[in-house]
């Protein structure tokens, strides 16, 4: 038997990028800034414990300290609102014949495609805001790999179990 390794033209192979994404579900941007008010009066509270408590630095002018956190906090967390905003529009999936394609990413666009043959197992989770907007994210996992290789978030919570359902059935098939 002889060893054979011809040469792919590149132009012939199918571009993910005019691939038909499937936008996520416009609830998803709600979850999304929660989360990230959750965190800033997470850290805001932190810092301000810390100062007050460990920091006599600050003591001199406490509410000169404590108003510079505020508009620093409300800075941060207004360019992280903005940037879900924007970002949003870049968010979709895109369940092909031999794939799963996902992308994301604002400053760094992100596409990535995980071949159906390597999934191993498909499951939904959901987040204390997801299931107030009754969303979900699909969890793929894929053989020889112990955490999440690729997470589909801001599907509803139908849409997330029928993909769920046309995955398992399809690597099923495959097998």
């Amino acid at each position: 038997m002889r060893f054979e390794n011809p040469s792919v033209n590149v132009e012939e192979l199918p571009n993910a990028s005019k691939a038909s994404y499937t936008p996520l579900h416009n609830d998803y941007i709600m979850v999304q800034l929660f989360n990230a008010i959750v965190l800033y009066v997470s850290i805001f509270a932190v810092v301000a414990f810390v100062a007050l408590v460990g920091i006599n630095a600050f003591w001199s002018h406490p509410i000169l300290y404590t108003m510079l956190m505020v508009v620093l906090m409300l800075s941060l967390l207004g360019l992280q609102m903005y940037l879900i905003m924007v970002g949003f529009k870049n968010k979709g999936y895109c369940i092909r014949q031999h794939d799963v394609l996902y992308r994301n990413g604002l400053i760094f666009k992100r596409e990535l495609a995980v071949p159906l043959r390597r999934i191993q197992h498909v499951e939904v989770k959901r987040g204390i805001f997801s299931r107030i907007f009754d969303l979900a994210s699909l969890h793929i996992y894929t053989a020889g790999s112990g955490s999440v290789d690729l997470k589909i978030p801001g599907l509803s919570l139908a849409d997330a179990e029928k993909l769920m359902e046309h995955l398992s059935q399809t690597i099923s098939h495959e097998r």
